[in-house]
């Protein structure tokens, strides 16, 4: 007997890229559905921190075992994947609405300071820049971007930073372009601008 949660991963588990539709899954009568509402509905742009940028495609209630559970489906275009999981256990993974322009403020802030070229070991600072992607706050994956940048007069970031790196700027691009309604690509140059602007530069080494 699976639990709900593994259910639901199996019948989230697909390669094709394809959203997942829900046509056999039969959802509840209005006279058994719970009281409460839900915080997100479909067409919600919205963040999963493990994966990033989403779109909400449904939102059903099913009964499982003669629990009522309102399961979420979520499009992740760039990762060509969709998922459909409990709604408490999204949130509880950190599922929010996509950010506001207010909170774009203190993220190009954030670009724009001064780091510290740390002496910490590289598998330290690695798990650290890893949890911060995986956060789900845009404030601490735009200190990855920033602590990650190099321009080309810089020395040559080897493999694994240049994968956290490409995953935080894709994060982060993704976000701001939802937010300013703006491309991809305009946003990673909005990022690129603020991290090389020439009123920050990098201090050589740690205090």
């Amino acid at each position: 007997m699976f639990t709900l949660e593994e259910h639901v991963i199996r019948m989230s588990m697909i390669d094709t890229g394809e959203a997942i539709t829900m046509s056999n899954v039969a959802p509840l009568s209005s006279a058994s559905r719970g009281k409460g509402k839900a915080t997100f509905k479909k067409g919600d742009v919205v963040v999963l921190p493990a994966h990033g940028l989403g779109n909400v495609e449904s939102i059903v209630e099913i009964d499982f075992d003669n629990i009522p559970v309102t399961l979420v489906g979520i499009a992740f275009v760039q990762e060509r994947l969709s998922v459909s999981i409990p709604l408490d256990t999204a949130r509880v993974k950190g599922l929010r609405h996509v950010g506001s322009a207010a909170d774009l403020l203190p993220v190009y802030k954030r670009l724009l300071t001064k780091i510290r070229q740390r002496r910490t070991m590289w598998s330290r600072r690695a798990t650290e820049y890893d949890a911060k992607i995986n956060s789900g706050s845009m404030l601490s994956v735009a200190e990855v971007v920033r602590e990650l940048h190099r321009t080309p007069e810089q020395e040559e970031a080897s493999y694994s930073e240049r994968v956290l790196y490409n995953t935080a700027v894709e994060r982060l691009g993704r976000e701001i372009a939802a937010i300013e309604k703006i491309s991809f690509d305009d946003a990673l140059e909005r990022i690129k601008e603020h991290v090389e602007r020439p009123s920050n530069p990098k201090v050589a080494a740690a205090a």
